[in-house]
């Protein structure tokens, strides 16, 4: 007997204990955020069978199944990109983005390269919100988008604050009406706003990482700027700066991602949350590369095929041949001279009669591949719809446009391809400028073609916006058919035309 009612008591104090160590053992949740960033129209898997739509629903159809909390971001920038998307004002990006289940996306500026009213008409083809908080209308003052949503996943209530390069008034061609305030400033005023409403705090940005990345630091804050200023953030979503983060980058106890470029990868975090306290207490991360290994899901692939045939009947008409691979790597036409920006130049200079030319790196989206050349290669290479224009400048106007190019921490967008014109770079300055093989005559005055983008004073080259042009109504992926037509082969080189010392 006593035997038995001692072991009772010891029964009976394991069970005391359990339910002490239980009641003070914290309790935990998993909550899952797949990302995706600067979409750029590639719904579509490529030739070697990577990315697209139909792989990325494959890996969400998969989180889902074993994961009851996700959530699904847009780090912005899903227009400008692939033709087939573009022709389209990216109808099958959106409501593909409504198939896969996104639950929001930041605005990104290539969301403002085409008129507002397609960016509206965007809008309403999505069934998730466009997050900006820091993006006014000039005119009523007002926000133009959701500054940020309370999204219940599961027992969670999260606060997602959208924001928006600054950076877009200057890169973007349908922001003048729009004024793009400091994301960090306005992120703070609304982060204590939802603090007592919400259990975590993320942000979805269309940002860059790091502050390096812009040609002028105070034109762009960063997502590490953001975290500083903010460490109530627990997560940041980001784009802009197509950074493929293979892990993430932690700002005190902010986790700052961001994948990439053009739907060839998608990131997995999953955060295990304190349920009592709603702090985050660990983290694991995966980066998918959406290859060969991941299939596309048949209803996806059913979905996008009608759009992607519609386009194809006039992209993929063969209208000449390249003897040589034309550089348009993001990369190299940020930083240096490349044989593509030579030709598009060339061209510049052969139709207007212009003395001289030149095109922004950031305007020349991709490469062309040596052999056959389509219609679509040429419009994914330059999908903006620029045209091109000519104004007389002085020698000395052209040396001040080089210097601000030359001073942009590289790689840049507002990186100069020319024509008509020799010079190196040295340090943050131009030297031994030669504009049809003499050396720079700083009085004289000299015909310049560049396109549209740039004599409105965009992508850092504001010393253009008083300038009076003549626009030639020339689109340049229609110039480049053209002229692609009437030479049947082209070859063009690299020719030490900018030295970079």
């Amino acid at each position: 007997m006593k035997s038995k009612k001692f072991w009772m008591a010891i029964g009976s104090l394991v069970f005391v204990v359990g339910v002490i160590f239980w009641m003070q053992s914290p309790k935990t949740l998993e909550l899952v955020i797949l990302h995706t960033n600067d979409h750029h129209g590639y719904c579509w898997a490529n030739e070697k069978d990577q990315g697209g739509f139909a792989k990325q629903m494959t890996l969400i159809q998969r989180a889902r199944k074993n994961n009851s909390n996700v959530l699904l971001l847009s780090g912005g920038d899903i227009n400008s990109g692939a033709p087939e998307s573009d022709f389209h004002d990216a109808e099958p990006s959106f409501l593909g983005m409504n198939l896969l289940g996104f639950d929001a996306m930041a605005v990104g500026n290539h969301e403002f390269d085409k008129p507002f009213e397609i960016l509206k008409k965007q809008e309403e083809w999505a069934n998730f919100p466009f997050l900006s908080a820091n993006i006014y209308d000039k005119k009523t003052g007002q926000r133009l988008f959701l500054p940020y949503i309370i999204k219940k996943v599961g027992p969670l209530k999260i606060g997602i604050i959208g924001l928006t390069t600054e950076e877009t008034a200057y890169i973007s061609m349908s922001s003048e009406d729009f004024e793009f305030r400091d994301p960090v400033i306005e992120a703070k005023t609304i982060s204590e706003k939802l603090k007592p409403q919400v259990d975590l705090l993320i942000a979805v940005t269309h940002m860059g990482v790091s502050e390096e990345i812009h040609a002028y630091p105070e034109r762009g804050r960063s997502d590490r700027e953001l975290a500083r200023a903010i460490p109530e953030l627990s997560v940041i979503v980001g784009g802009h700066s197509h950074t493929l983060l293979e892990k993430p980058v932690q700002e005190g106890n902010t986790l700052i991602l961001q994948a990439g470029e053009y739907a060839k990868y998608m990131g997995e975090l999953h955060l295990k949350v304190s349920s009592d306290q709603k702090t985050v207490l660990s983290y694991e991360y995966e980066m998918h590369t959406l290859d060969q290994n991941i299939l596309q899901d048949p209803k996806v692939v059913d979905f996008l095929k009608p759009y992607w045939l519609e386009s194809r009947k006039q992209f993929d008409q063969k209208v000449g041949e390249s003897k040589v691979f034309l550089d348009g790597e993001r990369m190299n036409v940020r930083t240096h001279e490349t044989n593509l920006g030579n030709w598009v130049t060339d061209i510049f200079v052969k139709r207007t009669k212009a003395d001289c030319a030149f095109q922004n790196g950031g305007g020349i989206r991709a490469s062309i591949e040596k052999g056959d050349i389509t219609f679509g290669d040429i419009q994914k290479a330059f999908p903006f719809g620029n045209t091109v224009v000519v104004l007389e400048l002085t020698g000395s106007e052209i040396l001040e446009v080089l210097d601000r190019s030359a001073s942009f921490p590289r790689p840049a967008g507002g990186f100069l391809h020319v024509s008509g014109m020799t010079f190196k770079i040295k340090g943050n300055r131009i030297q031994d400028l030669k504009i049809q093989g003499k050396p720079v005559s700083l009085a004289a005055l000299y015909r310049v073609a560049t396109n549209n983008f740039l004599a409105l004073g965009n992508d850092g080259f504001d010393m253009l916006k008083s300038k009076s042009f003549n626009d030639t109504g020339y689109i340049i992926s229609n110039l480049l058919l053209d002229e692609v037509r009437k030479e049947k082969v082209i070859s063009p080189t690299v020719e030490g035309r900018i030295q970079v010392e």
